[in-house]
């Protein structure tokens, strides 16, 4: 769906993107600078055709060029705003300041308070900034009750304190539309991980205590980025485009090394800030959540076309045996946490199964990461407190016998409509079966 945000649209909170950007300082701004969505993320394989060098040093090369104007590191933005270009995906040109990350977080407190807590939000394939910022602004109003929107002129005088803060955690992928998915998951992201390595550090832990939510391929970012240094309250995987078995004590185990792919379910865990007082002292202060969907209408292809034959966590969740070669086993899919998850994880990993949630049109959604039974989840979750809307979550603790809801209220899909749906939808292209 396209989606419009007209002339000076404005995101009043802080940002972080990877995108390239152009600084165009002014007096009044010597920190302002330039971004668009049409930016790509892999510049060296982008901007450089066949008929040119691939040298950075060709002064005749989009490449070049490029590279000349640009800043090719990520950083902090602050009122990132809609300037000029086409009101269209991929063509909308932005203005913003740029700060470190000791003035992002001078300016999130001065905004918001101390006690505010933030949450980073790394969205997922096919995702232009417009659109992931106008999203994350609705979603704001959500986590604060739209108590400023209510009819109640009692509630607009009252206006609640922010507690939870959303900062939208952006990156290049204006390249993958329809069959071009493998450009974000090969390429994009790959670049994505490394300019948010060099950002994400001892350095963001000035944000003391601070969540993260990844939706689809930007749980593949999750993985690459991961940092025992880099301390979350909770980590929410929603609709995660990673292999089920992620956090299995088998596929971990299998690793050859401490660097290998294999470990990245470690490496998240251990992403996880911990207690350095009391009877908990060296424990985690929460866990890492799973949103999943058995119907997940995009996900349901991967194990086909891309010839891995691993099911996708945000399709059956953590702890769930990979019965089904050839498509996941809807309402049947059984934990045995226990048994299949790490020993040092185990305890502190929870499945939300979000197909309850969700309405009849909308069984087979994909992109239900800021619907209102999800945003009340991370509600209760940070915040604390009792969640309002109907969710149903396995903890890993619970008993490995138990199973998922069967689910009865929603007819079940066809095998080849589903299919033919996804596949109209992105082809998924993970080749390396071993690490994706």
């Amino acid at each position: 769906m396209a989606v419009n945000l007209g002339i000076g649209y404005e995101y009043e909170g802080l940002v972080i993107t990877s995108i390239d950007y152009k600084p165009s300082p002014t007096k009044k701004r010597p920190d302002r600078i330039t971004f668009t969505g049409a930016t790509p993320g892999h510049e060296s394989k982008r901007l450089t055709s066949s008929s040119t060098s691939k040298s950075d040093s060709n002064s005749t090369s989009t490449l070049y060029q490029h590279n000349q104007t640009h800043e090719d590191a990520a950083t902090f933005l602050y009122k990132c705003k809609y300037i000029s270009g086409p009101d269209v995906k991929g063509q909308r040109v932005f203005e913003a300041d740029r700060l470190s990350v000791k003035a992002a977080h001078k300016e999130f407190v001065k905004r918001y308070g101390k006690e505010c807590k933030p949450l980073f939000a790394i969205h997922g394939f096919n995702s232009e900034p417009g659109t992931v910022m106008k999203k994350c602004k609705q979603a704001q109003g959500r986590f604060d009750d739209d108590e400023n929107n209510s009819h109640d002129e009692k509630k607009k005088k009252k206006k609640k304190k922010t507690t939870t803060a959303i900062i939208p955690v952006i990156w290049p992928c204006i390249n993958s539309i329809g069959l071009r998915y493998h450009v974000d998951k090969n390429e994009n992201v790959p670049e994505a991980e490394k300019e948010f390595k060099m950002l994400l550090g001892n350095a963001m832990n000035v944000f003391q205590s601070k969540n993260l939510i990844c939706h689809s391929m930007g749980n593949q970012v999750l993985r690459r980025v991961a940092n025992g240094n880099l301390k979350f309250d909770n980590i929410f995987m929603v609709a995660a485009d990673v292999r089920h078995d992620i956090f299995h004590a088998n596929y971990i185990n299998s690793a050859m090394n401490r660097d290998a792919v294999e470990k990245d379910g470690l490496r998240i865990y251990r992403m996880l800030s911990k207690h350095t007082t009391g009877p908990n002292a060296g424990k985690p202060k929460g866990k890492i959540y799973c949103l999943y969907n058995n119907y997940d209408f995009a996900l349901a292809l991967s194990p086909w076309a891309g010839m891995n034959w691993v099911n996708r966590l945000g399709q059956v969740g953590i702890g769930s045996y990979n019965d089904s070669w050839w498509r996941p086993v809807v309402g049947f899919k059984k934990f045995d946490e226990k048994r299949l998850v790490h020993p040092m994880l185990y305890g502190y990993t929870e499945n939300v199964c979000a197909y309850d949630s969700l309405s009849w049109k909308d069984y087979k959604s994909h992109g239900y990461q800021w619907d209102e039974f999800a945003i009340d989840f991370y509600k209760s979750k940070i915040e604390g407190g009792e969640r309002r809307s109907a969710v149903v979550s396995r903890s890993s603790s619970s008993s490995p016998s138990s199973s998922q809801p069967s689910p009865v209220q929603k007819p079940a899909p066809d095998c080849m409509t589903e299919s033919l749906e996804a596949l109209s939808s992105m082809l998924f292209c993970d080749r390396d079966a071993k690490g994706k």
